[in-house]
């Protein structure tokens, strides 16, 4: 019975990592054009984490990981209400505050591939 439950917010939380790697290559490439390349993946984990200037990606970083808890843990599972993950995730790539919001919506106007990301996530976020 859960499994039934549990496959469309699985196929938002899918759908939100390419979405996500897509936003995190473009923060990145901005990063490089302004401070130089970023010499490895531990390093830009330690900037995605501590930098201001991949701040603004947090809270979709913030709102994948409770997305996975909830997945992960069935008592949470059990009381976490679709409806309200979904509308989370809606207000985020929709509504969002600043600086979120205005970076996203910046990048989805002139990146084709987080459009297409975008798209796919709003397909799964209709099935939940």
């Amino acid at each position: 019975m859960h499994e039934d439950r549990r496959a469309p917010l699985s196929a938002v939380a899918q759908a939100l990592l390419p979405l996500h790697k897509s936003l995190l290559d473009v923060t990145r490439a901005d990063y490089e054009r302004e401070h130089g390349r970023v010499p490895g993946p531990g390093m830009l984990f330690q900037l995605v984490v501590r930098d201001p200037f991949f701040a603004w990606l947090r809270p979709m970083s913030g709102l994948m990981a409770l997305i996975d808890e909830i997945l992960d843990d069935e008592e949470q599972f059990a009381r976490a209400r679709e409806a309200d993950l979904r509308e989370r995730v809606e207000v985020l790539i929709v509504e969002g505050s600043p600086p979120f919001a205005v970076k996203y919506l910046e990048i989805l106007q002139v990146e084709p591939e987080v459009v297409l990301h975008h798209a796919a996530l709003r397909k799964a976020l209709s099935q939940l």
